[in-house]
């Protein structure tokens, strides 16, 4: 079992700025996404006409993933978080086994 002071669930835009931020805190920090690739619904968001907002989501994904590279905060991929303990333990199943 690994332990982390924050288990981020998501990679998302959200999860990914939360990590940012609790990793610059001094937590140690965990990212468990469900798919392949991080950024969340970002490469499937539509900005409508104009495409004003679309720019602005890829800068922030991008920003972000540099964030975690230089803070060195590890992502899991295909990873499933289906339980969380009262003890606040995560059960977490990924192709490889449980984490």
């Amino acid at each position: 079992m690994k332990e982390v002071d924050v288990a981020v669930v998501g990679a998302g835009p959200a999860g990914l700025a939360a990590a940012v931020e609790a990793s610059r805190a001094g937590a140690r920090v965990l990212i468990l996404e469900e798919s392949r690739r991080i950024g969340g619904r970002v490469f499937g968001h539509d900005a409508g006409p104009g495409k004003r907002h679309a720019g602005y989501l890829a800068d922030l994904w991008r920003r972000l993933r540099s964030e975690l590279v230089a803070l060195e905060v590890p992502i899991v991929h295909n990873a499933a978080v289906w339980n969380v303990s009262d003890e606040r333990v995560l059960d977490v199943s990924t192709p490889s086994g449980p984490l």
